[in-house]
């Protein structure tokens, strides 16, 4: 078993999921790194809350998809606004190559009722208010610029903080019918 298969091994077997239950992941800087931390979010909440249907997986999923992309991107990797609409995969590898050393954290607190998700970068931070409104009109055709708020659409609680080393982003999702 590879290095990065052993960073998603389950500890626990669907029959044991007990609350409060949590998940951690150390997980490398790697350009298209999103597609298998996206897999495993949907199994260890598709597991942890049987109650959801798929659909309701699949969004808490593309909500977490786009805050693991953001960190990714352009927390560990730097790219910038601008560069994100052009980064072709040979300027990524570079990118890619050159700050290998970062990690992504990833944080899952399941909770009965509770979900809750901490990504950290080991970016250089930013400040949420400096992002462009994706819904102006002179962002409507851009090809990025709406991973928050796509997350705030899934999420009852998006929070970002610069940590002094990386950014820190926290999304929080009441699961309790009402």
């Amino acid at each position: 078993m590879g290095q990065e298969e052993k960073l998603f091994t389950r500890t626990e077997t669907p029959e044991t999921v007990n609350f409060p239950k949590k998940v951690l992941w150390l997980l490398p800087t790697k350009i298209g790194g999103e597609e298998e931390a996206e897999a495993n979010f949907k199994k260890e909440v598709g597991l942890a809350y049987k109650n959801l249907t798929a659909d309701e997986v699949e969004n808490l999923a593309l909500g977490f998809r786009e805050i693991f992309i953001n960190a990714l991107y352009h927390g560990n990797l730097g790219v910038s606004r601008t560069q994100a609409e052009t980064l072709d995969e040979a300027a990524g590898k570079s990118l890619e190559k050159e700050k290998s050393n970062k990690i992504l954290k990833v944080e899952l607190v399941m909770e009965k009722g509770k979900l809750t998700v901490a990504i950290t970068d080991q970016g250089k931070g930013f400040n949420p208010k400096d992002i462009p409104d994706p819904t102006a009109a002179e962002n409507l055709l851009k090809s990025s610029g709406r991973g928050l708020l796509t997350a705030r659409g899934y999420y009852d609680q998006v929070e970002i903080a610069n940590t002094g080393k990386g950014t820190r982003a926290v999304l929080v999702k009441n699961l309790e019918k009402k």
